[in-house]
């Protein structure tokens, strides 16, 4: 990620989630989210590889980039209500996420708009869901 080479990182990271799926689990290490930051990159043309991708390409990224921030909304969702502190870290993260640079591409209104239709309905679900969850972390969060 750090070289600009977006879509290099992409494939370094699936290869390692096969190869090692606790890591992409780990929400602490934040892999997952890294790679799905470095998908969006890639697909919104970003980086020093991915300047040849092509529409098909570029929806193959933003695909995973979606699977994989899903995945660690439902890991997010299982651990606020296990661990006491887990509310105040969620909403910390989910915070993060809407705020990040990284996935403006696949978050800001302007932008989503112009992705095709069946991908705008999967980027404002997710980011409707991630809306939710916020609320709820920060309802059980204890009072100050």
């Amino acid at each position: 990620i750090y070289k600009r080479r977006y879509e290099d990182s992409v494939l370094f990271f699936s290869n390692y989630f096969i190869a090692d799926p606790a890591a992409a689990a780990n929400l602490t290490s934040a892999n997952r989210y890294n790679a799905a930051c470095a998908a969006a990159l890639a697909a919104s043309g970003r980086g020093d590889d991915a300047k040849t991708l092509d529409d098909k390409g570029r929806s193959r990224l933003r695909k995973q980039a979606s699977e994989w921030l899903r995945a660690d909304l439902a890991l997010w969702t299982k651990k606020i209500g296990t661990n006491p502190k887990s509310p105040g870290v969620a909403r910390q993260t989910l915070q993060h996420w809407q705020e990040d640079a990284d996935l403006a591409s696949v978050r800001d209104k302007e932008a989503v708009a112009k992705l095709p239709a069946d991908e705008q309905e999967i980027w404002g679900k997710l980011w409707r869901d991630v809306d939710v969850l916020l609320k709820k972390a920060e309802a059980a969060l204890p009072p100050k």
